[in-house]
């Protein structure tokens, strides 16, 4: 730590280095170009990696200015003509793919799969979703966080299960929310229980579908990623949820669902602002603890003294099924 804080020891460090690479036979760069000095962050293949955080047991990994700048320059050119070729699409699908692997989140993954319908035509011409998608690329180029690796003691992290129900012809509680937290350092649970209103199940498109589970599935995901995120923020989290195509979807921050690729963009736009390290799994229902809070069974969580977050989480499902427009297919 001494030494990456004093200049003059970064310097002495660096011979120490070049003498122990000279003793052991190694062939590096003295003079020229490639001869960099030692220091705290190096350039290789078009990303910077930064360790001057290693004390606090992390260091970043990010994109080179002259990279960011040469594949902005690309992209808002072909913005400005407003189409963009097969043979271009795929090369700067590529580019984009590696830039987005340097940046913290998942928005960049939407936002890569502008060029993928594009690649097996002659030319493409850019609609209203493909030019949103692309300048927000651009804007997550100079704004985006760096790709962080950290090391987590084994003992910290939260764990968070969710999961949702949903029976068209049932007399009560015909679909429902809930979720699960566990602090492991502190040995604390949470929980939110919601019921569906017949409201809401009308938008999220009931009279048009014959099920609509997938959507509930991830709607509890979202909304217990918002919900405790005071409690997840620059930690390591670990999502469990009872749905493979919600865990897909949440992972691809994509789906072909237009209801619930908008709230998984939600969910990767929330992940990438907060600087939330989080890992997403399926968990069997039989191994669910938030199974039972879905279906308005409470009886585990108190016996574990849970805290109800549920007043909370209502404001969130409601703000979620009106602020995203949910409604069938046509959402």
């Amino acid at each position: 730590y001494v030494v990456m804080a004093q200049p003059e020891l970064v310097q002495s460090t660096g011979s120490v280095i070049a003498s122990l690479f000279k003793l052991t036979g190694w062939i590096f760069a003295e003079e020229g170009r490639k001869a960099k000095p030692f220091d705290n962050s190096c350039k290789a293949l078009g990303v910077v990696f930064d360790v001057s955080q290693s004390p606090n047991r992390k260091f970043f990994v990010k994109n080179t200015a002259e990279r960011v700048d040469e594949l902005k320059t690309d992209i808002l050119d072909i913005l400005a003509a407003g189409f963009i070729s097969g043979a271009k699409a795929r090369s700067l699908q590529g580019r984009m793919l590696f830039a987005d692997a340097q940046i913290f989140g998942r928005v960049g993954r939407r936002c890569t799969r502008v060029f993928a319908k594009c690649a097996a035509t002659q030319k493409h011409v850019f609609g209203e979703d493909d030019i949103f998608f692309l300048k927000t690329f651009v804007h997550m180029l100079d704004t985006g966080l760096p790709r962080e690796i950290s090391c987590f003691p084994a003992s910290s992290g939260t764990l968070i299960f969710t999961d949702a129900c949903y029976e068209k012809d049932a007399d009560f509680w015909r679909s429902g929310v809930g979720g699960v937290l566990y602090d492991v350092e502190l040995d604390a649970w949470r929980f939110f229980s919601l019921e569906v209103s017949s409201k809401q199940l009308v938008l999220l498109g009931e009279e048009t579908k014959d099920q609509l589970i997938f959507k509930v599935e991830t709607l509890a995901a979202v909304i217990a990623y918002i919900l405790w995120t005071p409690l997840l923020k620059s930690q390591f989290c670990i999502m469990y949820v009872d749905n493979e195509g919600t865990k897909f979807s949440l992972v691809k921050g994509f789906s072909e669902n237009p209801c619930v690729c908008k709230l998984v963009q939600r969910f990767a736009l929330h992940e990438s602002e907060t600087h939330i390290m989080s890992w997403i799994s399926r968990v069997p229902s039989h191994s669910n603890i938030s199974d039972g809070p879905s279906r308005n069974d409470l009886k585990l969580l108190m016996s574990l003294n849970a805290k109800d977050d549920s007043s909370k989480a209502l404001a969130i499902l409601d703000e979620l099924v009106n602020s995203c427009g949910i409604g069938g297919d046509g959402c």
